[in-house]
Parts: structure tokens; C-alpha cells; sequence
């Protein structure tokens, strides 16, 4: 019998795997994090690579019950560890999930979660279906104005531009 670790990493692989086929359809050379989870435990889980040498980090999350509860997990806490948002050295985030009304790609950066949270004073809370993970919920319709949704035909390259045009204006967020 399955259990839901190994239920939930296969869906993590999958979505992974997905990204990947999406940024590399676009000519961006995708390389997988090494799968020594211990050794690379909050850093990110693909970068990619543009022509110029460019290169951005993605975290991949599945949620699989969003489009049954309408919400985003984003863990930072598992016991009294600290994971996810928390540690992540990710550019972006991309929430994956082909359940959804919408394209099957929400890419956002972490600091634009962690002002939302801020923002809104979202309280920490037990993830429900989780061993000891506490977080954040946001709902879907949230994730939009945070960084959007894109469909496997819509180019990253926006992601690109955007840190060409941060890196040439002295590192500062736009």
C-alpha cells in the first residue's frame, strides 16, 4: 500500500517533470536539483538557463486538493523546523495543478508571498492531511495578482526580462 509520503512525492516528481517540459519547450536548458534531499533541502528544485547565461531557480509545488478547497498550502514550518517559504533560495515558485479552471501554472516569487502574507496578516496553521507542516492558505483567486497564471503555450520569458531589467537596475526589485 501506498503511503502518502510516497503518494505525495510522485505527484511532486510529476509536476516537476511538467515545469521542466515547459521551460525547456521554450529553448531554456532545464537541469533537475540533485535528488540528495538532505543536502538540498529548501534550496530549489529546477533551474533554468537562457542563451545569455541567465539563470532563474524554481520550487514546484503540487497541491493536489486546490481545486477542492480553492487554496495554495505554502508551508514554513514542519514541527519545529523550519521549510518552504521559510528557507527557500527559489526565484520563483511555480504552483502547479491541472485540475484548475485556470492554466495549469501559477509562478510567483517569494517575496511577493511573503508581502501578501504580511499584508493580509495571515496567521500560521496546522496543514490539514500533513504529518506536523504549518503555514499559509491562499486562495487561488489571490494567486493571480501575486504573479499569475500561464498555460503551457505562454513563454517564461517574462521571468527572464523581468531579472534582466532588476540586475540592470542595481539588483533592486521592480
Amino acid at each position: 500500500m501506498e503511503t502518502l509520503w510516497q503518494r505525495c512525492s510522485k505527484a511532486g516528481d510529476y509536476a516537476e517533470r511538467k515545469v521542466g517540459d515547459w521551460l525547456d519547450s521554450f529553448g531554456y536548458k532545464v537541469a533537475k536539483l540533485n535528488e540528495d534531499i538532505a543536502a538540498n533541502r529548501g534550496k530549489y528544485d529546477i533551474s533554468a538557463e537562457a542563451t545569455d547565461g541567465l539563470k532563474l531557480t524554481f520550487e514546484v509545488k503540487h497541491d493536489q486538493r486546490v481545486h477542492e478547497t480553492g487554496n495554495y498550502v505554502v508551508e514554513t514550518h514542519e514541527g519545529c523546523m523550519e521549510t518552504g517559504l521559510s528557507i527557500t533560495e527559489a526565484d520563483y515558485w511555480v504552483f502547479f495543478s491541472e485540475a484548475m479552471a485556470y492554466p495549469p501554472f501559477c509562478v510567483v516569487s517569494p517575496s511577493a508571498i511573503e508581502h501578501y502574507i504580511w499584508r493580509e496578516r495571515l496567521m500560521p496553521r496546522q496543514i490539514s492531511g500533513a504529518t506536523n507542516a504549518v503555514g499559509h492558505l491562499i486562495h487561488s483567486t489571490d494567486m493571480w495578482p501575486l504573479g499569475g497564471y500561464w498555460g503551457v503555450s505562454d513563454s517564461p520569458d517574462y521571468f527572464f526580462q523581468l531579472a534582466r531589467l532588476e540586475a540592470s537596475n542595481n539588483g533592486r526589485r521592480l
